[in-house]
């Protein structure tokens, strides 16, 4: 029998996907008119001009998921410093989507609106901060493809609901990622923008910083393959002296579809399933067991281009020499026909001997 909180959790889901998704048509259009468009370039991974600030939409359903989590009661919502901390990151991402805000200015708004969401204490102030500046640019970072985003919010909403604690947290963010996801794939007719991936990601950090350290650890633990990418990717790329704070194409899942020819849905899916397979992990094994899970499939992550890209190139090699072996079975075998011929044609009975 379904219990009466998974059933309050189930509705408070069906509520932020249903407002989601209803609310994506609506403020589609008003972008279109507004011709805020995001115009492919050579750092885009789409073809056509898609609709940005997508967020508003996911926006409009945590409203909804929160109002109906008020009136049923529920005592494990998020708290009103958290869902300042959710509304104002995701208006700064909304200021970049319809502008240009200046990296240090968003930067500064995630890290004061940590400062806000975690409280006081010194535990607090000192882990807010990072967590909401590491969670929202990760996600912000991450958001280049069509359903990754809402593949990995669905796959870790799932995953925080097991939680009393941030149970509520999970279910809202795995509605909106439910709702979003028809406009986003497998053609995307609305992309998320900033303000998305920045209520998303800000969602995440509200629920890491719930609890104790812990408790965080194994609230973020199955995000590490979606940590590790956008690390690896911004070390590689400050080594090489490439701008951090522009658009590119080198992250390992936007590889795996420019380099490696997977599909957009390919790849989101594969990262969706590691999460999943971290989250159980995260659930069932002690801490240790699960680090060294999530460094393993964090590592294979992010160096999955590269063996796919030997795998294809030796691939490539062994048709190559199946088809050079082939062309000289062929060349060898059409001589010893022709020997056969002359053979025929000279030899005891042959054409030549009757003449």
């Amino acid at each position: 029998m379904i219990s009466s909180r998974a059933r309050s959790a189930g509705l408070v889901g069906a509520v932020a996907a249903v407002t989601t998704s209803a609310a994506a048509l609506p403020i589609r259009s008003a972008l279109v008119r507004a011709d805020m468009l995001d115009h492919p370039n050579s750092r885009s991974s789409h073809v056509v001009p898609v609709p940005r600030a997508g967020g508003v939409a996911c926006a409009a359903g945590i409203t909804a998921g929160l109002l109906l989590s008020r009136t049923r009661g529920d005592t494990a919502a998020p708290g009103a410093r958290q869902i300042l901390a959710v509304a104002a990151l995701t208006a700064v991402g909304l200021g970049d989507d319809l502008g240009d805000v200046p990296p240090f200015v968003r930067l500064g708004a995630q890290a004061v609106a940590g400062l806000v969401a975690s409280g006081c204490g010194a535990q607090a102030t000192l882990a807010g901060p990072p967590v909401y500046v590491l969670a929202v640019n990760v996600v912000n970072f991450m958001d280049g493809i069509n359903a990754m985003t809402a593949l990995t919010g669905l796959a870790w909403g799932l995953h925080a609901t097991a939680a009393p604690r941030t149970a509520l947290h999970g279910t809202l963010v795995a509605g909106v990622s439910m709702g979003f996801l028809p406009w986003n794939a497998p053609v995307a007719r609305l992309f998320l923008g900033d303000s998305g991936s920045y209520l998303i990601g800000s969602m995440i950090a509200a629920a890491a910083t719930t609890g104790g350290v812990k408790d965080g650890l194994r609230t973020i633990l199955p995000l590490a393959p979606y940590v590790s990418d956008a690390l690896v990717t911004l070390t590689r790329r400050a080594s090489a002296g490439a701008p951090l704070t522009q658009a590119h194409r080198s992250h390992a899942y936007q590889r795996l579809v420019h380099e490696q020819g997977l599909t957009h849905g390919q790849v989101a899916v594969a990262h969706a399933a590691q999460v999943l397979v971290l989250s159980a992990v995260a659930r069932r094994c002690p801490p240790a067991t699960a680090i060294v899970a999530s460094v393993a499939l964090s590592g294979g992550w992010a160096a999955s281009p590269e063996v796919l890209g030997v795998l294809r190139r030796r691939r490539v090699e062994d048709v190559a020499r199946a088809l050079g072996h082939r062309r000289r079975g062929l060349a060898r075998g059409g001589a010893l026909r022709a020997v056969s011929r002359a053979r025929g044609f000279f030899g005891p009975g042959g054409a030549a001997r009757r003449i």
